[in-house]
């Protein structure tokens, strides 16, 4: 990679760099945020001219059932009518994907010893699977038998199907990155340890905080107390709510980023009690606390990430089958009243079917909005991530380029009939016509994100980077990226230069996450024409220093493209050795 200082130099088999070139050609359309279909593998890159596309296409995937809930395939272009806002699109592209009968092995990257990547090594028409175990929203006592069903899901994992496990907890976690290996995910589950999420206000705190006040409103000479103090703890409660949903956001924006640069399909099975968010057009009046401009626009980005990852969210109530009544540990006072003997025990149990019946309902609002689909009430968690799976690798693609081009941010609706009666379609309902680029102060905030330790590689835009060991007499690290250029947006000139601009970021956190040192640098680029194409060729090279101390770390390296705020990120395994001082012959007394 380094010795040529080409991009292309970095992959020893000359079918892998095919393979990365059909991702790259396959993803450099703009497509409302998100990519076109994945194309077939195009001849070697010397034989292939390189085309940039301007047209935003949006592509919608669909999945179609039969009565019985089975994957109908043997569809046709012809078999599909799209609408955007009440009106025919002309479809552009079609696809029909399939699980491999026989999968077949993706070969390896070679990569030279202290060189990295976040290309993804993977086949590239397959989907992939992602299942996020969602501590921050479930209740502890539901955790342990959720992890059983999903360690019994893994067990059981057909052979081929690319898995990512998932923990969102005080930060989201990658417990394994994609593989088929059943028996490295299952060992990866079994590390997940359950724990009460600090935001989350169960049953049980609700039940005991109603008796705490019942009994202090029995004693207390204001008949409105007992209200003022359940109003107290609404506000509270939606302070929590608040939280929630910021941490919840935060980690779909992570998987999102994370995910974007694999060619296809992602399934996001996640397994939950809780899912305080939606994504469609009602997101400001769907939650009472997220009328504020500004939060809305966080939910509108959100939705658009899944869009651009081409991500469907399978919602699964970790729950299961649930009654309502009186915890173990309340008093009763709450359900057994006050004053006059007023029973407030209906008031409760009408309370608790509320709250299931709004989450059940923003289940199926997450899943409609994004092309999954929703299970809740049933304890077989394992069948449901089982259906979720077989769902999202039976689909069908369909691109097109809307025929109203004005970006404004609005939310469109989107419309898909088939010819055939009596199948049902899975496919997300619309789309927000997003303008880019994104904001500054926005795009900076997403990358010092996922710039934090742990976080999955970003795969926005892919580069490789080698990082070498400190020489003696060395303070500093050398870190040479070489970026794809194909991922960068370049902007003609009169004076017939290529324009860009990168920001390039590097951060050590050591063993205890904390930060050790970071770098960054601005990259402007200003291109003739033949240089231009020779870093579509080989890539961007630049090259910067981190200055560590002795220790072991974590580097977190980074780019983000101005033009478009996307990014790509890798985390590698750095040690600095403590440096032994050589012995000065003058300075030793038994020397005289």
């Amino acid at each position: 990679m380094f010795k040529n200082g080409g991009w292309s130099g970095m992959f020893a088999s000359s079918r892998l760099r095919r393979c990365i070139l059909a991702t790259v050609l396959g993803s450099s359309a703009s497509v409302a945020g998100q990519s076109t279909p994945a194309a077939p593998a195009p001849a070697p890159a010397s034989e292939t001219p390189v085309i940039r596309v301007d047209t935003r296409l949006v592509v919608i995937d669909v999945v179609v059932t039969d009565k019985q809930g089975r994957p109908v395939t043997g569809l046709k272009k012809e078999d599909f009518t799209l609408k955007e806002n009440g009106k025919e699109q002309s479809i552009k592209a079609f696809e029909a994907h399939l699980p491999a009968v026989q999968p077949q092995g993706f070969p390896k990257l070679n990569l030279p010893p202290n060189v990295y990547t976040n290309v993804p090594t993977q086949p590239l028409e397959s989907s992939v699977n992602i299942v996020l175990f969602d501590l921050v929203n479930t209740p502890l006592t539901d955790q342990a038998y959720a992890r059983e069903q999903m360690v019994q899901f893994l067990k059981t994992l057909p052979p081929g199907q690319r898995v990512a496990l998932f923990v969102l907890g005080s930060r989201l976690r990658m417990l394994s990155g994609f593989t088929t290996d059943s028996n490295q995910l299952v060992a990866a589950a079994k590390k997940l340890i359950p724990h009460a999420s600090e935001l989350l206000t169960t049953e049980e705190d609700k039940q005991r905080s109603e008796d705490q006040i019942t009994e202090m409103a029995q004693r207390a000479p204001n008949p409105g107390f007992f209200d003022t103090m359940r109003d107290f703890l609404a506000d509270e409660e939606q302070f929590r709510t608040t939280a929630r949903v910021e941490d919840t956001l935060s980690a779909l924006d992570a998987l999102a980023r994370g995910v974007s640069g694999y060619a296809g399909r992602k399934n996001l099975l996640w397994l939950s009690e809780g899912f305080p968010v939606n994504f469609g057009p009602d997101l400001d009046s769907s939650y009472p606390f997220m009328n504020s401009r500004s939060y809305a626009s966080l939910l509108q980005e959100t939705s658009g990430l899944l869009s651009a990852a081409q991500m469907a969210v399978y919602p699964i109530d970790i729950g299961g089958l649930k009654t309502g009544g009186v915890a173990i540990s309340s008093s009763g006072l709450g359900a057994t009243g006050f004053r006059n003997g007023r029973s407030r025990y209906g008031t409760m149990i009408s309370r608790q079917g509320s709250e299931m019946e709004a989450a059940h309902s923003a289940m199926e609002e997450i899943a409609k909005d994004t092309g999954g689909k929703a299970f809740y009430n049933n304890n077989d968690l394992k069948s449901a991530m089982v259906r979720s799976v077989e769902r999202g690798t039976n689909y069908y693609s369909i691109a097109y380029t809307p025929a109203n081009r004005t970006w404004d941010s609005t939310y469109r609706h989107v419309e898909i009939k088939l010819d055939q009666s009596g199948l049902k379609t899975e496919y997300r309902r619309g789309y927000f016509a997003t303008s880019n680029p994104n904001p500054e102060k926005e795009s900076a905030q997403r990358l010092i994100a996922a710039m934090q330790p742990g976080m999955p590689d970003s795969t926005m835009i892919f580069f490789g980077a080698r990082v070498l060991p400190l020489k003696p007499g060395e303070a500093a690290a050398t870190l040479t990226y070489v970026v794809n250029a194909e991922h960068i947006v370049f902007t003609a000139t009169p004076d017939k230069r290529q324009h860009a601009k990168m920001e390039m970021v590097a951060v050590a956190w050591d063993k205890n996450a904390k930060p050790a040192g970071s770098t960054s640098q601005t990259i402007e680029l200003a291109l003739k024409q033949e240089t231009y194409e020779k870093e579509l060729r080989d890539g961007i090279r630049a090259e910067m220093k981190l200055a560590l101390k002795p220790g072991e770390y974590h580097l977190r390296l980074g780019l983000m493209d101005d033009a478009t705020g996307k990014m790509g990120t890798i985390e590698v395994p750095y040690s600095v050795p403590e440096v032994v001082p050589a012995v000065n012959p003058t300075s030793n007394p038994s020397a005289k």
